[in-house]
């Protein structure tokens, strides 16, 4: 595990397209994550960054085994843009 002494983001709430939700500020850059809740085991992401539209999508799953799953395609067409 990685310690720092400086923070080099921080999670807030905010209002992303219209909705309110977790988003992790990048203290020197300008790039905010936000996150929203697909099911109880994944997460979408999508990196925010100046300048850049739409961002980088991610999704995070959780990892319920010491063997981790095999990967999936991530979420594309109608399932992807109700995220965006």
């Amino acid at each position: 595990m990685f310690r720092t002494t400086k923070y080099h983001a921080h999670l807030k709430m905010v209002k992303h397209r219209g909705v309110k939700t977790c988003a992790m500020c990048y203290d020197n850059l300008k790039i905010v994550d936000v996150f929203r809740k697909v099911d109880e085991n994944n997460i979408f992401g999508l990196m925010v960054m100046e300048g850049v539209d739409p961002g980088c999508m991610l999704r995070l799953t959780r990892v319920t085994t010491a063997e981790p799953p095999f990967l999936q395609a991530a979420p594309s067409g109608d399932e992807a843009q109700r995220f965006v």
